[in-house]
């Protein structure tokens, strides 16, 4: 789509018309929506059709972790999923050194996943919740035997860890 002289476009995000289309009509109406298209519907829109980057972009504009505005730290938490659904782990590990958020949210995408081994190194460099996400994943996987040793490798006297398999049979 050309760009208005003087003007150049910053991103290779669909402009917003084009967005209106794809969206088509109201559906409870069947009118067409004359309002313009916030940052939010954009940002839906993108996630709804796969496309991570634009999706990414436009909410990680607007996320926060452990703000005042709870509208930004809910931005925050759906950037985090944005990145799992886009498979992008390397960029979630890489934030999950410094951000809680991040690092719980890699450790389920691991679960998720089944992957183990990452897993179980995270466990071993002190990360709890990767070893609580392994013990489930492994007692979920009716390995229970191996959760147990597992947690007595890594962390014989974590309480938490120890409460998980007792939930096992």
């Amino acid at each position: 789509m050309p760009v208005p002289s003087g003007r150049r476009r910053l991103s290779n995000r669909p402009p917003l018309q084009e967005l209106r289309t794809r969206l088509g009509p109201c559906p409870s109406t069947g009118l067409g929506d004359t309002r313009p298209v916030t940052w939010h519907e954009q940002a839906q829109a993108a996630e709804h059709s796969g496309d991570w980057d634009t999706a990414i972009a436009l909410v990680s504009a607007h996320a926060e972790c452990y703000s005042t505005d709870y509208t930004a730290h809910s931005n925050h938490l759906w950037h985090m999923d944005l990145l799992v659904n886009a498979g992008r782990l390397t960029e979630l590990t890489d934030l999950a050194r410094v951000d809680v958020h991040a690092r719980r949210r890699l450790n389920r995408a691991l679960r998720d996943r089944g992957m183990e081994a990452m897993l179980h190194k995270r466990a071993k460099d002190g990360d709890r919740d990767a070893l609580y996400c392994l013990v489930r994943l492994l007692c979920g996987a009716d390995r229970t035997g191996q959760a147990r040793g597992t947690v007595e490798e890594i962390a014989p006297q974590d309480q938490h860890a120890q409460k998980i398999l007792g939930f096992q049979p």
